[in-house]
């Protein structure tokens, strides 16, 4: 604007000097304007500076989500469901009595005994019936073996001391301690323990501790997108133009 003033001042001073018969020399110089460092001169000549930077970005989740990074998080929780019940290797459930229980079965066994007033010597049952003396007093005689048997020893005294044999007595069947006696000859023990309840959770949650079960569920968080004071926002950007008068140079 002050250019094109300068010109029309210049021109009718041309045309007042020719109106009078003078010659007027008349010199043109071109304005040159110039703008501070950072500023770029426009088509107004004026000076402006353009500064872009990046939005701020804000998240925002639904209500009942929380905000996990840049995601929306939300915690189901469910009671945990009670299924089978569980017992230890080797325990049977018993839905009786409700607990676990352990059978164990040996065969039953006997004992062998001699009967009152007899000895027990080699698996045999011996009574005593007298001590007769060795025929003929020979210190190495051999006792006689007949009906009786004697111990295949001569007493000090020279006299053999002969007993009848007895079969061993065999003892109604027996069983370990502990064990019960069956009509089948064998020997069972049962055991009882607590159960333990199997404690399931729905499908698609997962144990949180021992009573909860816990789901989370995930959706994308809203994106919000603010400029300082002063910017523009424009798509993920902010931008704010500064204008000054530009200076003749």
């Amino acid at each position: 604007m002050k250019k094109n003033l300068l010109l029309i001042f210049l021109i009718l001073l041309f045309i007042t000097g020719c109106g009078k018969g003078k010659e007027v020399e008349i010199e043109v110089k071109e304005i040159v304007y110039e703008c501070e460092e950072g500023y770029t001169l426009n088509y107004d000549k004026r000076c402006e500076k353009s500064t872009v930077i990046p939005a701020n970005i804000n998240y925002t989740c639904p209500e009942g989500y929380y905000l996990n990074g840049n995601i929306c998080q939300r915690e189901d929780l469910k009671t945990v469901e009670i299924g089978n019940p569980v017992c230890e290797v080797g325990y049977e459930y018993d839905s009786w009595r409700n607990v676990c229980m352990s059978t164990k079965t040996v065969p039953s066994y006997y004992e062998y005994n001699c009967p009152n007033n007899s000895i027990e010597y080699n698996k045999a049952c011996y009574v005593y019936l007298s001590d007769d003396p060795i025929y003929g007093n020979n210190p190495y005689a051999i006792c006689i073996y007949g009906t009786v048997t004697s111990v295949g020893i001569i007493n000090p005294t020279n006299y053999c001391r002969y007993y009848s044999v007895l079969n061993m007595i065999q003892s109604a069947p027996k069983c370990p301690s502990g064990y019960t006696f069956l009509r089948d000859n064998t020997c069972t023990s049962t055991e009882w323990k607590k159960i333990d309840l199997e404690l399931n959770c729905p499908i698609g949650y997962v144990k949180k501790d021992e009573y909860l079960c816990s789901k989370i569920f995930t959706v994308e968080a809203n994106i919000n997108y603010t400029c300082p004071d002063g910017y523009t926002l424009g798509k993920e950007m902010c931008s704010k133009t500064e204008y000054m008068e530009a200076k003749i140079k």
